[in-house]
C-alpha cells in the first residue's frame, strides 16, 4: 500500500510506528514490544498503522482487500495497480 493518497496526498500512514504508538498508549516498553510483535513491527521492520484509508473486500473478485478507499477524497483505488476506480461517488 502506498503511504498517501495518488489523487489527495492525505497521509495513509501515521508517523509512529505501531510499537510507538503502544508505548505512548501502554508507558511500558516491554508490553510495547510484545503489542507491536503482535502487528508484525520490529526495530528492523517498522510498521504503521493505517489512517484516512479503508480496506474494500470484493468476494467476486479475491478473497482479501481488492481496493483502497481515500476517507479524505473519496476516490477508490485498485491495491495492486492504484489507479482510480470509478464508483457512484465520483
Amino acid at each position: 500500500m502506498t503511504k498517501q493518497c495518488p489523487e489527495c496526498n492525505i497521509a495513509w500512514e501515521m508517523k509512529e510506528s505501531i510499537y510507538e504508538f503502544f508505548l505512548n498508549q501502554h508507558g511500558d516498553s516491554i508490553k510495547a514490544y510484545h503489542d507491536a510483535k503482535l502487528y508484525g513491527d520490529s526495530a528492523e521492520d517498522p510498521k504503521h498503522f493505517s489512517i484516512n484509508v479503508v480496506g474494500v473486500e470484493d468476494p467476486s473478485k479475491y478473497d482479501g482487500v481488492s481496493f483502497w478507499l481515500c476517507t479524505n477524497c473519496q476516490r477508490l483505488f485498485d491495491r495492486w495497480t492504484m489507479e482510480e476506480v470509478k464508483n457512484e461517488n465520483n
